[in-house]
């Protein structure tokens, strides 16, 4: 009897495990964010890499102070615990529902316009982390212009 019984919990820990992974899988990019343990590190480095691959493959800024403080700008509104709260709130959630089409077609615009300059991998991830921050922006802070043009690319990115 505590063998079945220990077997039993066994099976059901080993299917709750596996359903969050699974389930996990068919989330947008933002609640596979959200569900991290720490999900402001995770968009915080979400929002880096985004940085990091669009400052490789574009040309220098015209205003890099001005893109650095817009840059750092953005970075807090990640690290924002309120801003978090928010975007798990599902009353909040209709403002990057709204807006789901056009980040898809803007993401879709800067997986194509980085052409062959980056990995079909590396595009994928990019598009991915650009998803993730443009959902969550658009419920922390609707309406906000915090796109900025990225030359060489020709997609409005986060700056």
């Amino acid at each position: 009897m505590r063998t079945r019984l220990l077997t039993g919990a066994t099976v059901l820990a080993a299917m709750v495990l596996i359903g969050h992974g699974v389930l996990a899988q068919g989330l947008p990019e933002l609640d596979r964010a959200l569900a991290k343990a720490d999900p402001a590190a995770e968009l915080v480095a979400d929002f880096n890499e985004l940085v990091s691959a669009t400052t490789n493959i574009a040309p220098t800024s015209a205003a890099p102070d001005q893109d650095k403080a817009k840059i750092a700008e953005v970075r807090a509104a990640l690290q924002d615990p309120n801003g978090v709260a928010m975007a798990r709130d599902s009353a909040h959630r209709a403002a990057a529902d709204a807006a789901a089409t056009q980040i898809t077609q803007l993401a879709a615009a800067l997986e194509q316009n980085v052409g062959d300059r980056l990995s079909a991998d590396a595009k994928a991830g990019l598009a991915r982390d650009f998803k993730t921050v443009a959902q969550y922006m658009q419920i922390v802070r609707p309406g906000d212009a915090w796109f900025c043009q990225i030359y060489g690319i020709r997609v409005l990115l986060p700056c």
